[in-house]
């Protein structure tokens, strides 16, 4: 079992390596913000584009490399003696994002994704009998996902009133975040390539920071999991935690675009990794399952994750009406 000292080691080394990887590459982002003119925000835009996307493609890899390396090593702790091959994966080391349509005049003009978008999440190709992925299938959407939460985002601030350094604050707080999940996708598409080729993998698990937002908490609590993390999972959700303290100063939450949870293989179903995922579970069905159903549902998790003592002090009082709904 994986309950060695040596497990835990690999585990804790992991997400501070991952961490590492994150602070590292928001302070580069934050550097290479400072390209963006205020006074030509437009022409300024491209030469931004380039910067930021070579160093998503560079940290990105790392985080790769960090996933890829982590789920070998644990899984030799978890399996010594099975036959089963690791997956032999690789990833296309061609020169550069695919990038930067360079129109001055529309800089800030979000592309629309033609056919060429891809429809699997994890841009992978087998080549030769070996697995090999490519990110660069993926750089039009990072792009154009830089553009709405950088310059674009920036404009509308200062449409609405904002101070142009006002705006320049918050458009970094949310541009940022949104690059740090495209960083974090390295990671998460690599442990899930691995789980999709691993015949010994019992499939994957979310783990979480040492103190989630109650969304991720609720989605870690559904443990083992097998299949590609949605859309949904990862995306933006502020209508939900609309006032959440971390939200960095900025309007809205955008949790998930900072979001910091990792995904990783499990091969066992007794994974001590399992036991935050386990507490969570427990606390889900002795308080909302059967009780809520729908957004209910997620609200009442939020109240009763972020206050548990006011939640359960209301629940006496007035006792919610029973749904047979269930939301996770």
């Amino acid at each position: 079992m994986a309950l060695t000292p040596e497990a835990r080691r690999l585990t804790e080394e992991h997400r501070r390596a991952q961490l590492a990887n994150q602070r590292t590459f928001l302070s580069e982002f934050l550097a290479g913000w400072k390209l963006l003119s205020l006074r030509d925000l437009d022409a300024s835009t491209p030469n931004w584009l380039q910067v930021i996307m070579r160093l998503i493609e560079v940290f990105r890899q790392n985080s790769a490399d960090l996933s890829l390396d982590y789920a070998r090593r644990y899984r030799r702790l978890e399996l010594p003696d099975t036959d089963v091959e690791f997956p032999d994966i690789d990833f296309f080391d061609g020169v550069g994002p695919r990038v930067v349509r360079d129109l001055s005049r529309t800089a800030t003009r979000v592309p629309r994704a033609g056919r060429g978008r891809p429809r699997s999440r994890i841009p992978l190709r087998p080549v030769n009998g070996r697995l090999v992925i490519n990110w660069r299938d993926r750089d039009p959407q990072v792009e154009a996902s830089l553009r709405v939460t950088g310059p674009y985002t920036l404009k509308h601030r200062i449409g609405r009133g904002e101070t142009p350094e006002q705006a320049a604050r918050n458009a970094a707080t949310h541009a940022g975040g949104a690059a740090l999940r495209h960083v974090n996708d390295g990671g998460r598409d690599t442990a899930l390539t691995v789980v999709q080729n691993d015949r010994a993998a019992l499939g994957w698990i979310r783990l979480t920071a040492a103190d989630p937002c109650s969304f991720c908490a609720m989605l870690a609590s559904r443990g083992i999991t097998w299949g590609r993390y949605t859309k949904e999972s990862f995306a933006a959700s502020d209508i939900k935690f609309a006032g959440d303290p971390r939200a960095d100063g900025a309007t809205t939450a955008k949790v998930h675009d900072q979001c910091r949870c990792v995904v990783a293989p499990v091969w066992r179903r007794d994974d001590p990794r399992l036991d935050q995922s386990k507490q969570w579970r427990q606390l889900w069905n002795d308080n909302i399952r059967r009780n809520y159903g729908g957004k209910d549902a997620i609200n009442a998790w939020r109240r009763l994750y972020e206050r548990p003592e006011v939640f359960k002090r209301k629940l006496d009082e007035v006792p919610p009406r029973r749904t047979r709904r269930r939301a996770a």
